[in-house]
Formats: structure tokens, C-alpha cells, sequence
């Protein structure tokens, strides 16, 4: 689920708190396919080719052929109607009571969360007369909206046979594929998800039938064994189609993947004797830090999270142990679901590491622009890909790698500032000349502060087949750049 984007939002809000009307309301409507349209298509826009436009033309032109597509099951949901004049008021008394945390884009430290936070009570608060607090309403309406559609999503059986075909890369019987969908199932109704029921239809039937709607994705070698289907390097992108498919479920796992992740990165021998709760826990709060953007899980963004329940729910499933000492290790009867997990959230981790390493290519102080920096952010992470440096293709999305270049603004990493040139192109009459450049900021320039960062969000990766990924793969890699 993306963030949610305030503008068409705020316009519309603007009518009522203007008082042009008496009232607006929304209507949430989650849209779940089990087939999506244009999975394949959308995975080449995650690799960087233009989006194609919305036309009447071209759906008149590809009618024929969609008629005869069989896109599975639909879930629609249609939610309760959010109006904007209850919910003002409700927000009204809940700051006057409860007070605003702070915003969570306000954290500007890598890594920082910040803990004790008490949130501001405010008397006065008005988003009627007063921008900012107009701003908070609109903020914060876009996240319940979000955060209801998320609530909505139905799991597909194509969401779950994805995600299975994604831990074992390598290929999986039909029968193992059919013990895993239902293991799957079974744990995201336990974490409150939805599952689209397929009444009446034995589990054989369902696995089939969701290998029939992947089968551009999936390679059948062998009679009863599957595997993605990539056979050249065009083929990589069926990893995206999957990755978005499992994508519709992550969320439900978000709070144990960080435990999960954190404690992997201690290594096996630390593991092995407990690690630390309170060393786990500053881990767990970097990696918050690091993904918050790529998730909706709840529905204020800026209430402190709460780790130490997510460790007690963990204990309390048998997924992790915590020691006489009060270490935390992997419970016996977690070994399956940790690494379940892990394999969950490495593929977001490669992304930012990706994205932090090319700014090696700005050191001192040169700039580049915003989407020549994306282009160039890419090839690098397939360049590591198939170096086997980096684990995951899908991390060489471009809508993850556009994330972590907010973050990283947000953090004061870099900066991303408007330019106009000279128009000369299509293209450049198409932005009017505007475009964006990216810079380092002074902090920043220091190469040791950089590779700190590296260094830290590295350790959080699954570690690659080929190690050598520290300081001479960065100088080998970001020397094209210098030119």
C-alpha cells in the first residue's frame, strides 16, 4: 500500500472547511484481483520503461483479447462512508485531549526514534482558520483512508502461491506449494487478514488454479514441480510480478519481520547464546526508521510504536525465546516462520542499501538529476544482481528505490532542489525546463560518514553469495560515474 498523496485530498477538504458545503463524505473501496491486468506491465514499470497512457483508444484496442482473459476472482469492499464533518470533530477532541505527536517525517536522525515522545495538547486547535492544523486534518484523514483499505484487502490464493514461489526460487513440488498456501492462510487470519474463500474447492483445486493464472510466471520442468520462470535475463522480471502479488501481504508481518531481521544480523554465534534485548531493540528502531515508508499498518503514523509487545506476541507464538539471561534467540518451533520473515523484508533492506551506496558517485559535491539518479540507482542494483552480490531482483524496483530517496532527503542526506535550463527537447517542453538535482549534504561529504550508513544497513541485508560487497565493489561500480 502506498503513502497516501494530500493534494486532491486537501481540494476537496477545502470545500467543506471553507464552508462552501455542509459536509463531504468518502467511500473506501478495496479493489482485490486475483489476476491483476496489467502485472506485467506493471512490472516493467517498476524496471523503468515509460508508463503506458490511459486512452480510450487503447482500451477499445485491447477489449477483444480482455474479454477472453480469465482474471480469476475480484474482492470488492465497500466501507462504511468517512464524513469529514464527524471526523474533524472527532479530531478536534482528540488533540485537545490527547495532544499531536510529533510527525513522522519530522525524524530527521538516521536510525533515531525517538522514545518517550509526549504529544502536545492543543487547546486552540482550529482547521477551519488555522493552515497547519488544516494540514494535520488532511494528513491525517488520507492515513485512515489508506489505512481502511488496507484493512479491506482480501488475500488472494495468486498473493500466497506468489509468495511461496519466492522463498524457494530454486523450484517446490505442487504438494509442498499447497502445505505452504495453507500455512500462509492460516497465519494471516491469525494476524487479523482476510482470506478470498474459495467455497467448495478442494486445495488441489485452488494451487491449480493459481498456478493457471501465473503460468506466464512459472516454469514446469518436471511433472508436480514449479519454479519462476526465468531462463535469460529478459525473464527477470516475472520476480517483480510475483513481488507484487506478495506484496499485498507484507503487511500484516511488518512489526515481527523487524524483530526478525535485527536478530539475524547478530550472526548465528551471537544468536545461538541470546542477543541482548536492549542492543535488539536499537536495531529494531533502525529499521523502523528505514521502512516506515514502504507500509500502512496502523492508522496515526506518528504513535510511537510499540516493540516490547511485538517481542511478547513473538514469545507467546513460540517464534522467538527469550533466555534466563533475557537474551532473545530463535525458538525451536520458530525456525520456519523466522525465516519466513527474513525472506519477507530483505528484498526493502537491498533497496536502501542500493540507494545510499550510488551516493557515492555525488561525493564531494556534484549533482545529478533526480531521475538520471533513479536510472543510474537501478542499473547499479541489477549490475549487483547478477554479480550475485544482491539477493533479491525485486529490489531493483523503481518505486522502492524513489522511496528511499525520500528518506534519505528526509534525513538530511541529501538534498533535492527545482532547476530550470534551456528547453531544447520534447521532453523538456513536456516539464517546461524544470527538473530537480540531487546533492550531498556537507555532512555527508565526509566518505566515512557515508560509508557508516553503508556499513549499518548492510549488516541488516541476508548476506550475499559473494561477499566482497564493502569498499572495493563501491570503487569499481561508482567509477563509471566520474566522468
Amino acid at each position: 500500500m502506498l503513502q497516501p498523496k494530500l493534494g486532491l485530498l486537501s481540494i476537496i477538504n477545502s470545500v467543506f472547511l471553507d464552508n462552501t458545503v455542509e459536509d463531504v463524505n468518502y467511500v473506501p473501496i478495496t479493489i482485490d484481483y486475483e489476476k491483476t491486468l496489467e502485472g506485467e506491465m506493471y512490472s516493467s514499470e517498476l524496471e523503468g520503461a515509460k508508463k503506458i497512457r490511459e486512452s480510450l483508444r487503447n482500451l477499445l484496442r485491447g477489449s477483444g483479447s480482455l474479454l477472453n482473459t480469465n482474471l480469476g476472482s475480484i474482492s470488492v469492499v465497500v466501507h462504511e462512508p468517512i464524513s469529514v464533518k464527524e471526523y474533524t470533530a472527532e479530531l478536534t477532541e482528540e488533540v485537545r485531549v490527547q495532544g499531536i505527536y510529533p510527525a513522522a517525517e519530522s525524524n530527521t536522525v538516521p536510525g533515531d526514534i525517538l522514545e518517550n515522545v509526549v504529544p502536545v495538547v492543543k487547546q486552540d486547535f482550529d482547521p477551519f482558520a488555522n493552515k497547519e492544523d488544516r494540514r494535520y486534518l488532511n494528513r491525517r484523514l488520507a492515513y485512515k483512508i489508506v489505512h481502511t483499505l488496507a484493512k479491506g484487502t482480501r488475500c488472494m490464493p495468486t498473493h500466497m502461491a506468489s509468495t511461496a514461489l519466492l522463498m524457494y526460487r530454486n523450484g517446490i513440488t505442487k504438494q509442498n506449494l499447497m502445505t505452504q498456501v495453507e500455512w500462509l492462510g492460516k497465519e494471516i487470519e491469525d494476524r487479523g487478514g482476510r482470506l478470498c474463500k474459495m467455497e467448495g474447492e478442494l486445495k488441489s483445486q485452488i494451487v491449480d488454479k493459481s498456478v493457471k493464472l501465473l503460468a506466464n510466471c512459472i516454469l514446469q520442468r518436471r511433472v508436480d514441480f514449479l519454479e519462476p520462470a526465468i531462463v535469460n535475463r529478459q525473464d527477470y522480471s516475472n520476480m517483480l510480478v510475483f513481488g507484487h502479488y506478495r506484496n499485498k501481504l507484507v503487511h500484516h508481518f511488518y512489526p515481527e519481520g523487524l524483530w526478525a531481521v535485527a536478530l539475524y544480523s547478530f550472526g548465528h554465534e551471537k544468536m545461538e547464546h541470546g542477543v541482548d534485548k536492549q542492543a535488539l531493540i536499537k536495531e529494531v528502531s533502525f529499521l523502523h526508521s528505514l521502512l516506515w515508508r514502504e507500509f500502512i499498518w496502523k492508522e496515526n503514523p506518528d504513535t510511537p510504536e510499540n516493540f516490547e509487545a511485538s517481542l511478547i506476541m513473538m514469545i507467546n507464538k513460540g517464534i522467538l525465546h527469550q533466555t534466563k539471561n533475557g537474551g532473545v534467540e530463535v525458538a525451536t518451533t520458530g525456525e520456519k516462520h523466522f525465516s519466513f520473515l527474513c525472506a519477507l523484508f530483505w528484498p526493502f533492506i537491498d533497496s536502501y542499501f542500493v540507494a545510499v551506496m550510488i551516493l557515492f558517485s555525488l561525493q564531494p559535491d556534484r549533482t545529478m538529476e533526480e531521475k538520471m539518479l533513479l536510472q543510474r540507482t537501478q542499473w547499479l542494483a541489477t549490475t549487483l544482481y547478477h554479480e550475485s552480490m544482491l539477493c533479491f531482483y525485486e529490489s531493483c524496483s523503481t518505486e522502492t528505490l524513489s522511496n528511499a530517496f525520500d528518506l534519505l532527503t528526509q534525513w538530511g542526506i541529501i538534498s533535492i532542489t527545482p532547476f530550470k535550463k534551456k528547453v531544447t527537447s520534447k521532453f523538456d517542453k513536456k516539464t517546461g525546463g524544470v527538473y530537480k538535482e540531487v546533492k550531498l549534504m556537507k555532512e555527508y561529504q565526509d566518505e566515512s560518514k557515508l560509508q557508516g550508513l553503508i556499513d549499518h544497513i548492510g549488516r541488516l541485508r541476508k548476506p550475499p553469495v559473494r561477499k566482497n560487497h564493502g569498499g572495493t565493489l563501491r570503487r569499481n561500480l561508482v567509477e563509471i560515474f566520474q566522468y
